[in-house]
């Protein structure tokens, strides 16, 4: 299951994974358990382009738990647009990736509630302007708190942090013309014709330690049909935790270090 309320169900069974090495040798990871999938729920299905999941979520047993302790106890993803052609793809390594912006990566706390990967979030800014955001919001100890998955690709945030930031976000889209939310699950969509990306202000997200994460304005205003883009969020009523999906999270590469309780990332073009 993941964190947006999709899930799969079926039967398990091992096998021996042969995967590649950056060396151009190939490596086994063995008695991996593997899932064969039955039925699907809450917008989970496959495609002739999609053969299966390959889950990221730290558990035991896990593909993660499997490869991080074969490989270091690291893995990192480079996440393109989600428009991108298909001859771009992503990437998905265990260990070090061959990066040169590992020298530019940005590092903050990772907080490890298996099988999700949270963050310390100090607060959120538009403009560089703080929202008026609870702190209990993203506190882990009282039903909150903000993980990354790469698994979900909408953002997803309580409603006391969704409100403001939808707000801030709609002021600089006053002028815009607005379409009927009923064609899309986002509140906030509207005719993108003429529509200039400058004028949006950026949006942050400020970490512990002083590590902040700024993604591209079309990884939250984003295309969702020809000639229409939504703020690409959506709220959560009541408590729980707030997500950055992989929209969120593309054009940046995103290193997960296991033993040392660390997350990096960096703009990238995953390459």
């Amino acid at each position: 299951s993941y964190a947006d309320g999709s899930s799969a169900a079926g039967f398990f069974g091992t096998d021996t994974i042969t995967v590649n090495l950056t060396n151009g040798r190939k490596g086994k990871l063995q008695n991996l358990t593997i899932g064969c999938t039955q039925s699907m729920a809450n917008s989970v299905s496959f495609t002739e382009d999609t053969g299966g999941i390959l889950g990221l979520g730290l558990a035991k047993d896990s593909f993660v738990e499997k490869a991080g302790l074969a490989y270091g106890a690291k893995f990192s993803y480079c996440l393109v647009d989600h428009l991108s052609h298909k001859d771009v793809s992503s990437y998905l390594t265990f260990g070090t990736p061959k990066e040169k912006v590992l020298t530019k990566m940005k590092k903050t706390e990772l907080l490890i509630y298996p099988p999700f990967y949270g963050v310390n979030v100090i607060g959120i800014s538009i403009a560089d302007q703080m929202l008026k955001i609870p702190p209990k919001v993203w506190n882990f100890d009282t039903q909150g708190g903000m993980i990354l998955d790469s698994g979900t690709s909408l953002a997803t945030f309580v409603v006391e942090a969704y409100d403001p930031i939808v707000s801030a976000l709609e002021k600089s889209l006053k002028n815009v013309k607005r379409v009927d939310k009923s064609i899309s699950i986002l509140d906030f969509c509207f005719d993108s014709e003429g529509f200039d990306e400058s004028t949006v202000p950026r949006l942050a997200f400020h970490f512990s330690g002083g590590a902040r994460f700024e993604p591209p304005v079309k990884s939250y205003i984003i295309d969702v049909g020809p000639m229409m883009k939504c703020i690409g969020i959506v709220p959560i009523n009541g408590t729980g935790a707030s997500v950055i999906g992989n929209i969120l999270q593309q054009n940046h590469l995103w290193e997960f270090d296991l033993a040392n309780n660390i997350v990096g990332f960096a703009p990238s073009k995953c390459n």
